[in-house]
């Protein structure tokens, strides 16, 4: 069985450390306790990282997946677990599922190979054993709310509740409605005083749909692939959405491996 330091979720692994240094000039007055709901937190490598470096920020990670909640909360089952036990090396892996853990690993139960169960189950472990040995001891993490973005989410019991919302990588992995259901629910739960701010980070098309970065060109016909409806959004296709839900965009700020970090604020 592999230990908590054997786990890598490639992609988010990659990022954090410019993630955590993209935050430090946002969260610098530490005298200043803040809210935060990470979107999306799949196996917690974000808030985890983001957590650790900054204590006065208490987060509330959130996860869609009902496999990854599920494994969170209850842990794998015993079926589960003994089929790992007796396979503790990875089923061979296939081009395509190499290219889709190492582009994206939260795309892998889209991945429809002779394996596929057994990939489903070695990821959940992974996920469950890195969750519970960074994520669980920390202080400042609250427990990890059920939250599916789709037409019509809500956190009613999270009105105007945090300071900072995070989503990192979604929004090219689902629907375009997605994009419109996130800013709907940031405008419900993003607290109304000036110093709230959601931040969008991941890859992103220039005007009118172009992609300049070879990486980014081949992640886009890898998700293009798996859904039509999938891809890298424009920046500007992403404002205007913000903009119906009352947000304004602050700043575009590029970061490394070809992402952005969008950051918006209440108009």
């Amino acid at each position: 069985m592999p230990s908590p330091g054997d786990i890598q979720y490639t992609g988010a692994q990659r990022n954090k450390e410019d993630i955590v240094d993209f935050f430090a000039s946002y969260f610098a007055d530490k005298s200043r306790p803040l809210e935060a709901l990470e979107i999306a937190s799949g196996d917690g490598t974000h808030v985890a990282c983001l957590a650790e470096a900054f204590t006065h920020v208490t987060w509330t990670p959130s996860e869609a997946d009902e496999a990854i909640f599920d494994a969170l909360r209850y842990g794998l089952s015993t079926i589960e677990v003994q089929r790992y036990k007796k396979s503790p090396k990875p089923p061979k892996r296939s081009s395509q599922f190499v290219e889709a853990f190492d582009i994206c690993p939260y795309l892998i139960l889209n991945i429809h190979s002779s394996h596929i169960e057994e990939i489903r189950s070695l990821r959940l472990m992974w996920i469950l054993l890195y969750y519970r040995s960074r994520v669980n001891d920390l202080a400042n993490v609250k427990p990890m709310l059920e939250l599916k973005i789709d037409t019509g989410c809500d956190l009613p019991n999270h009105r105007n509740a945090f300071d900072i919302i995070f989503n990192a990588n979604m929004i090219q992995i689902a629907e375009f409605s997605c994009k419109e259901a996130l800013f709907a629910l940031v405008a419900k739960t993003l607290k109304t005083g000036s110093g709230s701010r959601m931040f969008l980070y991941g890859s992103f098309a220039d005007e009118g749909g172009a992609i300049a970065a070879e990486s980014n060109r081949k992640f886009q016909a890898f998700l293009k692939a798996l859904n039509p409806n999938f891809g890298l959004r424009e920046v500007g296709a992403v404002v205007a959405v913000a903009e119906k839900n009352g947000l304004v965009l602050e700043a575009d700020r590029d970061m490394p491996a070809n992402n952005k970090m969008l950051v918006f604020k209440r108009a």
